[in-house]
This record gives structure tokens, C-alpha cells and sequence, in this order.
């Protein structure tokens, strides 16, 4: 939680208008603000004005959630709040707090240098120098506070190291107050170089911050993604893409349904690495969702169907008596590719997406594809699979499945249903 930026949409005259910021501490999130009496000084700082949270653009965010992000948003208004109200008494503008931070490193370390040299330093200099250093401790320590409440002991790692930070700043400021108050009394205006040397650590003030670098998706409890998942291997990178995939995958509602569902079950799933073949499968021993340890593919496709695999898990009573080889395990995977088809190709405003890849491959293709687009009226809602005619359809479809895809073969389980994909297709838009 180190930087705001304010990206400006429109702005009138007045400086008032709306814009957007990324909230870093969940994942440089866009909300929207309100701006009102703005104005830019060059270089693009706003250096006037105020800029307040109007909507949170986050389909993927609960009312809990969003209440959490207003919270977040708040630090970063108490960080614009010391610029608007004390701008007139900085010697520059400072737009977020990373700045201020900064700044007073960079002042500190030239107090630092002429203290070396012997050279005086003016009241002005360190009464602006301390201003600002107090500001950013402030900040920080809000910062503390809220992550410590809302992240617990998952970030103790993180949340430790800022509180050893955090003193080395005091320590650093109680030293720059001591020179100010030297320097006030002095007739000569400046404090000995030697005498604050010896007596006291300004060093402190120089640390650049700790980075909370501990895997987000464990160390963030309230997002949409933690409720859920466990990392268990993957690196912050690879993390980071799944972060990026998910929230892709989350736009469209239909995908929606698959994970709200999970958190409504009080699904727990691991993300790991390991040997495995194909791009990624869902070990249902583990509840894990598991990549290949030497090329973690991870993509929206992967996902959606690795997740409605859990999908699966939660309602059929034992999903693993269906692996394979085990007769039922191509009726698991059929239902999957076949759910992957229909998402792919149906959309309730007649419009379809785009051309999605058939489960049916071989010479039965065509004849699928025509099936398909009279069960859903040429590709405009989502079919009964109840319909007894409709799912003897079903199972003929899912031989020629196991013909053309061996991986997937198996023999036919016909008491299993395609109940998941059923109830899936029911919280849909027909």
C-alpha cells in the first residue's frame, strides 16, 4: 500500500470532474472517485482539491468486501489529506505516500551529508524535514493497524518487519526533533555537527519501507480468490498470472456461478506445482488444482475447467471413484468439455461469442454441432439435459468422445447423470 495514482476520465474548468485509482493492496483494483476543485501543477501533481470514492467497479467484491476496500481507500485519503491541507507549508508536492516516504529519505540523507561536512543546517530545513517525517510515520502506522486487523497473524511476517521499520523511524525522528529544538535555541542557529553525530541515529530515516512479499493470495484473507484457494508452491509470478486469469475469468457471469457456488459450499482447493501430464488437472484426493512443475500453464480455459472439476466434487458424494480408468470417468470429463462448449457458444441475447473447440473432433462432428444447435435453439439458451431424449443424445455423443479423445476413454457410466452440469445450467439465464 504504497502509491496512489490518479488517472483523470473528464475535468472541467473548475477542476471538477471523475477519474479512477489502483488500489495496490488488492491488486491495483480500479475504483472510481468524484474530483472536485482539482488543480494539476506541472508535471501532473494535483496540488488543490479533493478526490472521493463514487463507486467500486468490482463484480467480483461482496458488500463485506467492498466495506474492506473503502477502509483501504481511506489510508490513502488521510496521504492526500496531509498534501491538500499542508501544501502551502511543503517545499514540494507530495501525491501519495510513497512520496512523502521518499522525500524524507532523500532530505535526510543531505542532512546526513552536511552534518559530515560541517556545513549549518537552517530551522527551516529541519522543521520541514520533521513535518514531513512524522506525516509518513503516521501514515504507516495507520497502515499497521488496518493490515493487523485484516490480514492477521498470515502476514506476521510482514506485518513484523514493518513494526521494526517503523522504530528505526522514531528513533530517527526523536533524533531530527532533538536538532530542531538545538537549532531553535541556538544563538548561532545551527547545531554542532559532532554533538548530534555522536548523540543520536538519524539513519533510520533513510530505510526505504519493507514490501509485503509474502504470497498474496494467502496473505490477503478478503479477496474474492482467498476464499477458496491455498497457495501451496506457485511462485509470486506464477501467482500473480493466476490473479490475472482469474480476474478475466470472473468478468462473465456463467463463471461467476461456478465459483460463488464453491465459496457457498465452503470449497477448499490448493494451488501447487507438480508432475502431472497435460496443462493442469484437479486432484480430488488433495482438493488441489495442480500445474506442471516445469511450464505452470495457466490460462482462463485451465481454470474454468479445473474449477467446475470442484464443481463436480461437491455434488457428487466421491468424485475420486470416478479417476481413471474407473468406469464413470469419462462421463466426468465429458460433462466438463461439453459445459466448456456450451459457454463457449451460447449466448441468451442470440449472439454467440465467438467459435468455441467441439468435444467431438472426428467424423461425428458435424453431427454434434447440429444436435447442439437444436438443443439450444440455434445457440441462443442453455439446453434441458433432463429431457430424456436430450440425454440419451447425451450419452450416444459421449462415446464418440471417448473414440476420438483415448485419454479420455473409459467405460460409460449410465447411472451417472450430468447432474452438476443440470444445476450449473439452472442458475443461468435460459
Amino acid at each position: 500500500m504504497n502509491s496512489l495514482v490518479i488517472s483523470i476520465v473528464e475535468i472541467d474548468g473548475g477542476g471538477n470532474g471523475s477519474g479512477k485509482i489502483k488500489i495496490p493492496m488488492f491488486k491495483n483494483a480500479e475504483v472510481g472517485v468524484t474530483l472536485s476543485g482539482v488543480k494539476v501543477a506541472e508535471g501532473g501533481c494535483i496540488v488543490e482539491g479533493r478526490a472521493e470514492l463514487s463507486q467500486v467497479d468490482l463484480a467480483l467484491l461482496n458488500e463485506q468486501q467492498r466495506a474492506n476496500l473503502d477502509k483501504a481507500y481511506n489510508i490513502f485519503l488521510q496521504a492526500t489529506d496531509a498534501v491538500y491541507n499542508h501544501a502551502d507549508k511543503f517545499a514540494e508536492t507530495y501525491n501519495t505516500v510513497a512520496d512523502i516516504l521518499q522525500s524524507v529519505r532523500e532530505k535526510t540523507q543531505v542532512t546526513i551529508d552536511k552534518l559530515n561536512k560541517s556545513e549549518p543546517l537552517s530551522k527551516k530545513e529541519l522543521k520541514n524535514l520533521s513535518k514531513l517525517a512524522s506525516k509518513g510515520i503516521e501514515l504507516k502506522k495507520k497502515e499497521l493497524s488496518l493490515l493487523k486487523k485484516e490480514l492477521g497473524s498470515d502476514s506476521s511476517s510482514y506485518v513484523k518487519s514493518l513494526e521494526l521499520w517503523l522504530q528505526r523511524q522514531e528513533s530517527g525522528l526523536s533524533c531530527l526533533e532533538s536538532m530542531k529544538s538545538s537549532t531553535a535555541s541556538s544563538p548561532n542557529g545551527g547545531p554542532s555537527a559532532e554533538e548530534f553525530l555522536l548523540s543520536c541515529d538519524l539513519s533510520g530515516l533513510t530505510e526505504a519501507e519493507p514490501k509485503n512479499t509474502k504470497d498474496s493470495l494467502s496473505s490477503i484473507k478478503n479477496t474474492v480468490l482467498a476464499q477458496v484457494f491455498r497457495n501451496v508452491n506457485l511462485s509470486s509470478g506464477e501467482l500473480g498470472a493466476v490473479e490475472t486469469q482469474f480476474n478475466s475469468f470472473y468478468e462473465e457471469p456463467e463463471n461467476q456461478s461456478i465459483f460463488n457456488f464453491l465459496i457457498q459450499k465452503g470449497a477448499k482447493l490448493k494451488l501447487e506445482k507438480g508432475k502431472i501430464f497435460g496443462e493442469a488437472n484437479y486432484n480430488t484426493g488433495k482438493k488441489a488444482i495442480v500445474f506442471p512443475e516445469s511450464d505452470p500453464r495457466i490460462t482462463i480455459q485451465n481454470l474454468q475447467h479445473e474449477l467446475f472439476h470442484a464443481y463436480q466434487d461437491q455434488k457428487y458424494s466421491n468424485l475420486g471413484q470416478y479417476s481413471k480408468p474407473k468406469k464413470g470417468f469419462i462421463n466426468i470429463e465429458f460433462e466438463v468439455q461439453f459445459m466448456q462448449y456450451l459457454l463457449f457458444s451460447v449466448a441468451p441475447n442470440g449472439k454467440r461469442r465467438f467459435d468455441p473447440i467441439t468435444p467431438i473432433r472426428g467424423s461425428h462432428s458435424e453431427k454434434f454441432d447440429k444436435w447442439v444447435n437444436d438443443i439450444t435453439s440455434e445457440y441462443s439458451k442453455y439446453p434441458d439435459l433432463t429431457n430424456p431424449e436430450v440425454l440419451s443424445k447425451y450419452y450416444e455423443f459421449m462415446k464418440y468422445f471417448g473414440e476420438d479423445q483415448p485419454n479420455y476413454k473409459s467405460p460409460i457410466d449410465y447411472n451417472l447423470k450430468p447432474d452438476a452440469l443440470n444445476h450449473f445450467l439452472k442458475q443461468l439465464p435460459r
